[in-house]
């Protein structure tokens, strides 16, 4: 019997200490290893860079094909212009869905950082597209560098970059 209040006493102090330490401040939670998974995977999703969270086709072409275009520099009227033509003709989207894949674009492109992470999209998201997707991008892309002059040097690395990598994902439509 006194093995047993022995054991009682232990556990309920154990219990005040645990209630104790987190009234002055200390999170439980920081033991517990789900909570610190979720955390680690929510602080991952949240310090990626928006042009490697895409996933849709259009999207990926829409962004490297956006991506091209800066690598010389400002953006003109006309290369914009040039560029929503390409939109509405290869993704068969109406004049106000080819601005707002734009838009999208231009967002994800905002900090002007993603040629930091160019090999991660070339290898993630560049390779999802499928054969034939993937090779009517690459010839806007090169008729995008091609826009205002001779492609730069880094043009044409990005290209060699996804040009290194085949597009393996089933085929499917835009």
């Amino acid at each position: 019997m006194h093995i047993v209040i022995g054991l009682i006493t232990a556990i309920a102090g154990l219990v005040w200490a645990l209630h104790s330490l987190q009234r002055a401040g200390l999170d439980l939670n920081a033991f517990n290893p789900f909570t610190w998974l979720h955390r680690r995977q929510w602080a991952r999703k949240q310090a990626a860079h928006l042009g490697l969270t895409v996933k849709e086709a259009k999207d990926i072409a829409a962004l490297a094909l956006l991506h091209t275009a800066r690598l010389k520099g400002e953006l003109t009227r006309e290369t914009k212009a040039e560029l929503l033509g390409i939109y509405q003709n290869t993704f068969k989207t109406d004049e106000r869905e080819a601005r707002d894949l734009f838009d999208a674009s231009a967002f994800k492109l905002r900090d002007d950082q993603f040629h930091r992470h160019s090999q991660a999209f070339a290898q993630a998201q560049w390779k999802t597209l499928d054969q034939a997707q993937a090779q009517q991008i690459l010839g806007q892309i090169e008729r995008v560098a091609q826009l205002e002059g001779p492609a730069t040097a880094p043009q044409q690395a990005w290209i060699t970059q996804l040009t290194a990598k085949p597009a393996t994902a089933p085929q499917s439509g835009w």
